[in-house]
Parts: C-alpha cells; structure tokens; sequence
C-alpha cells in the first residue's frame, strides 16, 4: 500500500503522514475529515468494507473513531494531501527515502516526489553489471520492479503501474506475471488493445497462464466482441487442461470465467430481442445485471435504447454521452441520443446532432426517419403557439392532441409538456374537468412542471375548489417561492381568491344590486335593521339572540364598507373586510407619514 518507514532516512519527520492501517508512509495519501492521513487503497478497502464480512461500509476514521461524512454531505470524508493541504504535501515531497529496491542493489537516496522517476528510469535496476545494481540477476529486479507496480496498481495509479512493468519487461521479458499485470492495468485504463496484445503475449509464453485468458477475454467484452470471448475461454479451458501438470483451482476458475461470459452474451441477445418487440423493461432489467459486469458499448447503447422506450430522457442521454465521449463517430449513438432529445423536448439539439449523423452518412436510414420525426414535432409545436397568441385554442388543442396520439413514451419530459399545454388550451376554453385531468396527467410525470401547477389553479378556482387552489399554492410556495416570480404571484391570487370565496356577500345580506346607490344601501340597510335590533328578539331563546346580534354587527359592516367609497371599491375588487381595514389602515398612515397634525400634507415652510 505504501513505503515501509524504514526507507525514509528521516523518520521523526514524517511520523505525521503515516498510514495507520498499514503503518506505512502512503504512496498516494489521503486525508479524512478529521485530519488523519491513510492509503488511498486502504482507507478505501476500509470504508467499504472489504474483506470484513457482513460489513458494506464504515463511516469512522480508523484512528479516532470520529463519524465521517457521507456522500450528501457538503465536505467530502476523504480527499487527497496535495489538494487539501499544498503544505503539507510539499514537506511530504522533499523526503529523502532508499530507494524501494535497495535490497536489489540500488543505493541512490530519493526524493519521496521523484520515487516514481526514479524507479522507471531506463539505465537503473537492469541487472548485473548495470548502475546502481550489485550482483542481482536481471530476473530478480524485474520481479522487484514488478512489485513496485503492483503497489502502483493497488493505489489505482495504473499509468504509473504501466510504467513500471514495461520497465520490467524491458528488464527481463520472458517474465510472464509482468505481461499478465501489465494487461490488467492497460484493462483498468480502457487500453483495450493494449490488454489484448499483452495477453496474446502471455499465451505465447505460457499457453496455461489462466489470468492471460481471463483478461483477454474481458477485453473483448468491452469491445463488444462478445463471441470472441467465449472461443478464448474455451481455447483456455482446453490448453489449461492439457497442461502436463492440471492446476484444478486454474480450470475452475476459467470455467467459472467461461459461464459468465456466456451468460453475458445469452442475456445480451435476449435483452436486443425484448427491447425490439417493445417490451423495454424487461430488457432494461437483464442490462441493468451486464452493467455490473460490462461497460461494453453495446450494452450501454441498447440501456440507452431501453429508457428511451420507457420515456427516461435524462438517463438515456447521460449513457450516449458516455459512448460518444469513447466513440466520437458512433451512429447509433448519435440516434438514440437525439430520440432522448426529442422525448426531451431538446428539439433544435436533436435536429442537430442528426445533421450530424447524416453528415457521417447520408444514407443512415434511422437518421433520416428521426430527423423527420423531429421537425415534424417542431412544425406542431410552433403552429399550436401561434394558434394560442391568436386565441384560438380550440386549434391548439387539436394540434396538441395529435402529437399525443403520435405515442410519446408516458414518462417523457414531452409527454408532460403536451398535457400541461393541452390543459392550459381547455382551462381557456372553459372545461375545466378536462383541464384538470390533464394537468394531473403531466404532474405524474413531472411532478415539478410548474405550468401545470398554474393551469390546475386556475380551473380549481373556476370551479369553485379555492380551498385545494391554496393548498397546491401552498406547498409549492416552499419548493419555488422564494425565487419564482409567477409562482409567488399565483400564490398571493390563491389566498385571495380563498379569503374572498369566504367572506360575507354584503349586497345579498342587505337584499341590494351591485349597482345599487349609496341611499339605495342606507334604505336597505334601515329595512334589515329593524328586523334584526336585539331589542326586538327579547323573547327569543339566548341562541337566538346571540345570532341576531351576530346578524346586526355583520349589518353594520355592510353599511360602512358600501357607503365608504374607497372601502367599496376594494370590497368590489374581491377583497374581504380584514385586507379593506388593513388598507384603509396603510391610506390612513400615508396620509400622516409627514407628522402634519392636521392630515393635510406638507406644512409650510
């Protein structure tokens, strides 16, 4: 994991960098969130728990048993020396530490930052009668150097593990183990060719080398070179049987190797068959199992293909970014990604990047499908919104059913997006049912589509359901509140329209028209006065009276709100007595706001 503290020449100087699990100076150090400095590789192999059974994960600092964070938190549990602490990266830097082969022959004192170089020089550690060496045979250091990069190799630094096996090779190249570990580490990095060449060199030395066919095989699987990879493990099987002396543990695990490989492609084959008949999640679920064994290409495109199917844009897009990222000139990639655009609503990027696989080739006839299936989305969708500026929804909404009867995937961002602006089309053609249905349609989907949640308000007040209208408001209010104008402003429209729903309709307590005068309201005031003075409920039950006095303060209210001109125009506006008082208040204060005693303004100079 790291270098013993016996190569450091200083030892009090690096006391503090030391890894606490392998009581090692780190080769690649990291630090907790507590300050504690380990091995990459063994606080890794700590905090997931490997090798410890039962165990998954492990939030604690091995040294202080303090409770790291986790992935949610803001500051990461684990981070590198350099990255966090540049100082004291630079003291760890300057270390003098023996060279890790000194036992080889090697007396050079390094610099802990040159180690590296130092051990992948070319003139140092050949073998006899080379710098720096002793006596030690050319096989002997080549198997030192090896360990070197199998320390490499455990830290997850796999170019510098490379380094140091081809520094192995170049040392003694009939050494078989450092053609096989160079192979997995060109397998860590993607180097697909690289591992396949290696392992093909390993075979060539060793015929029963079982890790040689293992890796070789798993090259070919990333390379989609599925079939291949089964006839390796076979031709392994056969020439680890016919070795002179048969290594039952190395044919067990080559079978081992050979089943899963041929399940790999068995299940491939029938997740292609089910994602083509339309049946994308159950060939999503036998992908979702290769994902775990295999990032080969096709099996991320045919994930890809499989969201796409169930209208999941976002994951479908994220996986052709992957592909595209390794294969710049993949078509399918480029089709399936715009497919994830179109369910996306990305329109104009979709339309883009199919130029572009028809600029690869023409003649791509999934291309030229989709780039027709894409603009012809872009065609409706912008008539629809021309047909709404003219206010002729009954045209939009026509055309936006159209595009959902076309078969958008019911968990696309598009789906959602069509049913929020169909509802909007029947809230103004004042069918609010329809309205509602809709929008709770794009609200499954995409519960943060916000015109949805506007048009929903708009039709529950429609319909008389102010109560639900707030509620909605309500809660949305802490999701987008504070930051979204127009979710503020339905929010504030909501409570209103709940308070005036609810308030007393002072024009039919007083038996009076809207239109009504000021001395038609008194009239009628005086009228439903006297029928309910508590004078004249003296013989009523205490029940009774208790309601008619009730009934003649509401009368008062009625009387002073329409016969005060500004307070009835508020009442009339919609706003219920506690926002008229709260108003008349705020006038009132304005009025004064210059401290004039008399109300009338600016004093004179």
């Amino acid at each position: 994991m790291g270098f013993p503290p016996e190569l450091v020449t200083e030892t009090d100087a690096v006391s503090e960098f030391l890894c606490a699990i392998c009581v090692a100076l780190p080769e690649s150090p990291m630090v907790t969130s507590c300050s504690h400095v380990f091995c990459a590789a063994c606080i890794d192999e700590w905090m997931n728990g490997a090798g410890r059974q039962g165990v998954t994960t492990n939030n604690t600092c091995p040294t202080c048993k303090a409770e790291l964070p986790t992935d949610t938190d803001v500051t990461p549990a684990v981070q590198e020396l350099r990255v966090c602490n540049p100082l004291a990266w630079r003291v760890l830097a300057r270390t003098k530490l023996k060279c890790p082969l000194h036992a080889q022959g090697c007396d050079q004192i390094v610099e802990f930052s040159e180690l590296q170089s130092h051990l992948a020089s070319p003139s140092l550690h050949k073998g006899e009668n080379t710098p720096g060496n002793g006596k030690r045979s050319a096989e002997a250091n080549a198997v030192a150097i090896k360990d070197q990069g199998n320390a490499k190799f455990e830290a997850r630094k796999f170019t510098d593990a490379i380094a140091l096996y081809t520094k192995a090779i170049s040392v003694c190249p009939t050494l078989v183990s450092v053609w096989s570990n160079r192979a997995a580490a060109y397998l860590m990095l993607g180097e697909l060719a690289k591992c396949v060449a290696d392992c093909n060199t390993v075979i060539k030395l060793d015929p029963a080398y079982t890790k040689a066919y293992v890796r070789k095989a798993k090259a070919l699987v990333e390379q989609d070179r599925f079939r291949e990879a089964v006839q390796v493990l076979s031709d392994g099987r056969t020439a680890i049987g016919a070795a002179e002396h048969l290594d039952n543990r190395a044919l067990a695990e080559i079978n081992q190797e050979l089943a899963k490989t041929t399940t790999i492609v068995s299940d491939f084959e029938s997740a292609k068959s089910l994602i083509e008949v339309g049946r994308f999640s159950d060939g999503r679920s036998l992908l979702a199992r290769l994902l775990r064994e295999t990032n080969s290409v096709s099996v991320v495109l045919w994930t890809a293909k499989a969201a796409v199917g169930l209208g999941q844009a976002a994951q479908a897009l994220r996986l052709t970014l992957q592909v595209l990222r390794r294969e710049r000139t993949n078509l399918l990639a480029y089709v399936i990604r715009a497919e994830a655009m179109h369910h996306a609503e990305q329109l104009e990027d979709g339309i883009k990047l199919v130029r572009e696989a028809l600029r690869l080739d023409p003649d791509y006839t999934q291309a030229k499908t989709l780039f027709k299936a894409l603009k012809g989305t872009r065609q409706s969708l912008a008539a629809a919104a021309t047909a709404e500026q003219q206010r002729d929804f009954e045209t939009a909404k026509a055309v936006y059913t159209s595009l959902i009867d076309a078969g958008v995937p019911e968990a696309a961002p598009l789906y959602a997006s069509l049913y929020s602006k169909r509802g909007n089309a029947h809230c103004r053609l004042q069918d609010h049912e329809a309205a509602l249905r809709d929008c709770a349609k794009a609200l499954y989907v995409k519960d943060d589509c916000k015109s949805a949640w506007l048009t929903r308000r708009l039709s529950l007040h429609a319909l008389g359901r102010h109560e639900e209208a707030f509620n909605d408001m309500k809660g949305l209010m802490q999701r987008w509140g504070q930051t979204d104008t127009a979710m503020k402003h339905a929010y504030h429209k909501a409570e209103f329209e709940l308070r005036k729903s609810k308030r007393v309709d002072y024009y039919s307590l007083l038996n009076c028209r809207k239109l009504s005068s000021e001395g038609e309201i008194k009239q009628a005031y005086k009228v439903k006065a006297m029928e309910c003075h508590p004078d004249k409920h003296g013989d009523k039950t205490p029940a009774q009276q208790k309601e008619m006095e009730n009934k003649f303060k509401v009368l008062g209210e009625a009387l002073e709100i329409l016969t005060t001109p500004m307070k009835r125009q508020l009442y009339d506006e919609g706003y219920d007595k506690e926002a008229i008082d709260e108003r008349a208040q705020a006038a009132q204060r304005a009025a004064h706001k210059d401290g004039s005693p008399n109300g009338h303004g600016h004093g004179h100079g």
